[in-house]
C-alpha cells in the first residue's frame, strides 16, 4: 500500500504502519501459530495402532496381571494425564462392554507393546481395552476389528493427548488435543486432520476459532493475538485471504480485500481519531 504526506486530505497507512501490520498478521512457518497446526497433525503419524498388526504366531498370551508399570508411571505419560479429566466409561458403554461375548485377555507382541482388553472370536482387538504402545504411549478406548473405533484417549510419550472420537484407527468425530507446552484444539475431525467447527489456542496465548478443512484454517474464522489485536474474516490454508476485517487495539480498523497476510485490492482503512483512506 502506498503513503500520502499526513497532512494531505486523503489519509493511507503509513509506511511504517503497513510493515507494522504485515509483522503483525504474518503467518507463515516461521510463526508459533503453523508450528502447532503441525504439530497438531504429527501426532497421528507414526505412533498410531494401525501398523502394529501381527500374525497370531508372533504373539503371546500372558497373564491379565502383566505388569504395565514402565508404562502407567512414566513422568510424562502421569503429566498428560492430568491435562484432562480421568477417563471415564458412560453407562451405555459399561452396559455394552457387560453384554459381550468377547473375552478379556493380555497380550504380549514382538516389539514389546501390550494389549489389555476384548477380544473377539476371529483373535482380534474388539471392544474396550488399554494398548501400551513400543514408543510408551498409551491408547485407552474402543476397538473394532484390531482398530480404534469409538471413543478413546491417546497419550504420546511425545507430549500430547487426544481424546475423542475414531473410526477406522482414525480421529473422526469430535475431540480434543492438548499438549503440554499449551497448545489446545477442540472441534471437529476427518481422517486425523481438523475439519470442520474448531477452537484452537496457542502457546502465547493468541486462538482461532473458525472452520478448518485438511488440518488447515479454511473458511471464516476470527483469529485473536495475543496483544489483542483481532482479525475476522476468511482463511485460505492457513492464510488471511479474501474479505475481512483487521482491528487494532488502538482503534483502527482496515475492511476490506486481502491476499496472503496482506491488505490487497479495495478496502476501506479507519483512524481513531475518524479519518479514513
Amino acid at each position: 500500500m502506498g503513503s500520502l504526506p499526513l497532512n494531505s486530505r486523503c489519509f493511507c497507512c503509513s509506511k511504517k504502519s503497513e510493515m507494522e501490520l504485515t509483522k503483525e498478521i504474518a503467518l507463515d512457518s516461521s510463526n508459533n501459530s503453523t508450528k502447532n497446526i503441525v504439530l497438531i497433525q504429527s501426532i497421528f503419524r507414526g505412533f498410531l495402532i494401525r501398523k502394529n498388526l501381527f500374525n497370531s504366531n508372533q504373539i503371546k498370551e500372558v497373564s491379565i496381571d502383566y505388569s504395565t508399570e514402565q508404562f502407567e508411571n512414566n513422568s510424562m505419560i502421569t503429566k498428560l494425564n492430568h491435562l484432562l479429566p480421568k477417563f471415564e466409561l458412560s453407562d451405555k458403554e459399561e452396559y455394552e462392554i457387560s453384554n459381550t461375548s468377547n473375552k478379556i485377555m493380555a497380550i504380549l507382541y514382538p516389539n514389546k507393546s501390550v494389549y489389555k482388553g476384548m477380544i473377539n472370536s476371529k483373535g482380534q482387538r474388539e471392544g474396550f481395552g488399554k494398548y501400551y504402545m513400543a514408543d510408551g504411549s498409551i491408547y485407552k478406548g474402543f476397538f473394532k476389528n484390531n482398530k480404534m473405533e469409538g471413543r478413546g484417549r491417546i497419550v504420546n510419550i511425545n507430549g500430547f493427548i487426544y481424546e475423542g472420537e475414531f473410526k477406522n484407527g482414525r480421529s473422526n468425530g469430535y475431540g480434543k488435543f492438548f499438549a503440554l507446552d499449551g497448545t489446545c484444539y477442540k472441534g471437529t475431525w476427518l481422517n486425523d486432520k481438523q475439519n470442520g467447527i474448531g477452537n484452537e489456542i496457542y502457546p502465547d496465548g493468541s486462538c482461532y476459532n473458525g472452520n478448518f478443512k485438511d488440518g488447515k484454517k479454511n473458511g471464516s474464522g476470527k483469529l485473536i493475538f495475543k496483544n489483542k489485536n483481532i482479525f475476522e474474516g476468511n482463511f485460505v490454508n492457513n492464510y488471511i485471504n479474501g474479505e475481512g476485517a483487521f482491528y487494532w487495539k488502538d482503534g483502527r480498523i482496515y475492511i476490506g480485500k486481502w491476499n496472503n497476510n496482506k491488505m490487497n485490492g479495495y478496502g476501506i482503512f479507519i483512524w481513531p481519531d475518524k479519518k479514513k483512506y
